[in-house]
């Protein structure tokens, strides 16, 4: 897993790199730069090309291949973006900003990735599987969503994205790619995506930030998905629906759940979409998001290494 550390770290990277050029005399050569939103839509389309081959994999090969076993990652993912959802509309009932619940469905698998090659090695091997074929299911639902709720306003980057999830999921004969597509998306298209989108530049909104709105956002992330997550796991293995392979227990679970409050490229996306007519609110949300994304990131990777000496 060591490409996907330094995925992580790169990515990690360029998140800080475009947070100090866009508070900086080079704000100009920057903005000039992430506007390109031609480079940001090949680094989405790249990212669910290896989304929708990932799926076809856990489909095919991988945990979702066996009914019991996949019962469970499945319900959890759903789970997983209703009771965010519920909270941030709560919050955010008869306000505008309502429109941007889809930004806090969805944590990601490029940050999940990272922080278990980082920080839990130590973790069994089906936990990590669990944890991942989670992010997958996570994030494909997350493009039906978004075709769902965004479909009218035919944005070519949401167009894109979700023709590149039904070409990976759907062509026979795209597994080949996965060798070279990983280390492309982790190296090269995430860290591309996270330097355009998470330049936000503190001086030109900072009497604009809708404060409320990225409240709503941290709370409906932080305490939400790893809720829903837990949650959905708790029903579909009490209920019998579904059961978890021996190796993967409720502490450990409890360990890994900040990894899902970690939630960025689709995030950032939904906000894009969501508040596309008011600057000041896609730059609050994002801002959220990045701040959210980054402390978790953070936070995940010292619970776990926590974690690994008590575990021994």
């Amino acid at each position: 897993m060591k490409r996907q550390s330094i995925g992580g770290y790169l990515l990690l990277g360029a998140i800080a790199l475009a947070l100090i050029l866009a508070n900086s005399p080079l704000d100009g050569l920057y903005r000039g730069f992430a506007d390109n939103s031609g480079l940001r839509t090949i680094a989405l389309a790249l990212f669910f090309l290896n989304v929708g081959l990932e799926l076809r994999h856990e489909v095919r090969d991988g945990i979702l291949r066996k009914p019991r076993l996949a019962v469970v990652p499945i319900f959890a993912a759903v789970t997983g973006m209703i009771v965010p959802a519920g909270i941030f509309l709560l919050f955010n009932i008869g306000r505008a900003t309502a429109a941007g619940w889809p930004t806090v469905i969805s944590f990601d698998v490029a940050f999940a990735l990272a922080v278990l090659s980082i920080a839990g090695r130590w973790l069994p091997r089906q936990l990590r599987a669990f944890v991942l074929s989670i992010a997958v299911v996570d994030d494909s639902l997350a493009i039906v969503v978004l075709a769902l709720v965004f479909a009218g306003s035919f944005n070519p980057t949401a167009l894109v994205s979700l023709a590149a999830l039904a070409l990976g999921l759907l062509v026979p004969g795209l597994h080949r790619l996965r060798p070279a597509l990983d280390p492309a998306v982790n190296l090269l298209a995430l860290p591309l995506f996270g330097f355009l989108s998470a330049g936000v530049a503190f001086g030109s909104i900072a009497g604009s930030l809708d404060g409320y709105l990225m409240i709503s956002i941290a709370v409906a992330i932080l305490v939400g998905k790893p809720l829903g997550i837990l949650g959905g796991t708790f029903i579909a293995t009490k209920s019998k629906l579904g059961s978890l392979d021996a190796a993967i227990t409720w502490p450990l679970l409890r360990r890994v759940a900040p990894i899902f409050a970690m939630c960025f490229t689709v995030s950032i996306l939904m906000s894009q979409l969501a508040f596309a007519n008011d600057d000041a609110l896609h730059a609050s949300a994002n801002l959220a998001v990045v701040i959210v994304a980054c402390a978790m990131a953070l936070v995940s990777s010292l619970y776990l290494w926590r974690g690994k000496k008590l575990h021994g």
